[in-house]
């Protein structure tokens, strides 16, 4: 007991010695260092930003492209009916596709630069097949003219409206006096007098297809006129070419009918018809 004593006495002497002798800074507490984590206050992540900015632009584009079409549909009811385009010299027309019905394309039949307006719209009463227009429909709804804007458009060519949602018969406008052109190769099968107020100033061409024999494509309000032996131009069993052969000219009916045509040009509407029907069959007993 007297030996162990000292010597407990040595070691914690020889402790607070120690310690005594350490500098003041290393006899502190050392608390753990943590790595401190920048925040960015009031900044967004970078994915974060970029989806943002993504999210903006789109809305941008969303909001001009909108705005750009109803300022198209504004100006097209403020700005009426089209203007006739100066009266060039009479020249065939161009090969254009004006409509198709099924495999058989229909051709324009009057020259492009003497065109006025083309316009699709019902025939009461008819057999009339639908038509499907090429080109782009000038009064298109809302949906269609925003899908052109977003999607683009690749159809190009004929400018064209629709009256009533119907595509049976198309009028292609023209002064009077234009020459009218047959929208297919084929045969001439009638030549009908068109009767309005007990007067016929036009007649409707009936031309049978060499690429459809089973339908009749018509031409209305054509004005025959007459060769100087007093022959008229064509007659039934004519082969004619499409965007070669003449039938005719158009008509004036501005005195005895309102045409389809009238609320989209700023003329009298004056027009070839074309429409297309199932072709007459003979009832065998």
């Amino acid at each position: 007991m007297v030996l162990g004593g000292p010597t407990r006495r040595s070691t914690a002497s020889l402790s607070s010695d120690r310690v005594s002798a350490m500098p003041a800074a290393e006899r502190l507490p050392r608390a753990r260092v943590r790595p401190r984590r920048r925040r960015r206050r009031g900044l967004l992540h970078p994915r974060r930003a970029r989806l943002l900015l993504a999210l903006t632009l789109a809305l941008a584009v969303a909001a001009v492209t909108l705005g750009s079409t109803l300022r198209d549909n504004g100006s097209h009811v403020d700005a009426g009916p089209i203007v006739p385009r100066t009266v060039l010299p009479a020249g065939p027309p161009s090969p254009q596709v004006l409509a198709t019905q099924g495999g058989l394309r229909l051709y324009v039949p009057i020259e492009q630069d003497r065109i006025t307006a083309i316009a699709y719209h019902a025939v009461a009463g008819s057999r009339a097949f639908s038509l499907e227009p090429a080109g782009r429909q000038a009064n298109a709804d809302l949906v269609r003219r925003l899908w052109r804007r977003v999607f683009g458009d690749s159809s190009g060519g004929l400018r064209y409206f629709v009256s009533d949602d119907s595509t049976d018969a198309v009028d292609v406008g023209a002064i009077a006096g234009t020459r009218v052109y047959a929208p297919v190769d084929g045969v001439v099968a009638s030549l009908a007098p068109e009767m309005i107020g007990g007067t016929s100033k036009s007649y409707t061409v009936g031309i049978s297809p060499t690429d459809d024999p089973s339908v009749v494509v018509y031409v209305g309000h054509v004005a025959l006129g007459s060769e100087s032996n007093g022959a008229t131009p064509i007659k039934v069993g004519d082969a004619v070419t499409s965007s070669r052969t003449t039938l005719g000219s158009v008509a004036d009916l501005s005195k005895l009918e309102i045409s389809d045509l009238r609320k989209y040009v700023s003329d009298s509407g004056n027009n070839a018809m074309v429409w297309i029907e199932p072709a007459p069959t003979l009832a065998i007993p």
